[in-house]
């Protein structure tokens, strides 16, 4: 589901699915089985990466950003 729009896929033109399928942190499973398997396989936030070296570029890094995404290297 499209959490900007409020609707599944199978509810929207294939226009609007490309659209959602590139809606960072705006796209989520739903249903009665992934809502009762999700805390058992799950984990909450957003994935990151920490890269140790070469040193010009190490530090912490959400996944999937752009390198024009203003949070984009995120140091920690």
């Amino acid at each position: 589901m499209d959490t900007t729009i409020g609707l599944t896929w199978d509810q929207m033109t294939a226009a609007q699915r490309a659209a959602s399928s590139l809606k960072e942190g705006k796209l989520v499973w739903t249903g009665s089985n992934v809502n009762t398997a999700a805390p058992g396989v799950l984990v909450g936030g957003t994935p990151g990466l920490f890269v140790t070296s070469p040193a010009s570029v190490a530090g912490a890094y959400l996944v999937g950003l752009s390198a024009s995404d203003p949070r984009w290297p995120l140091r920690g």
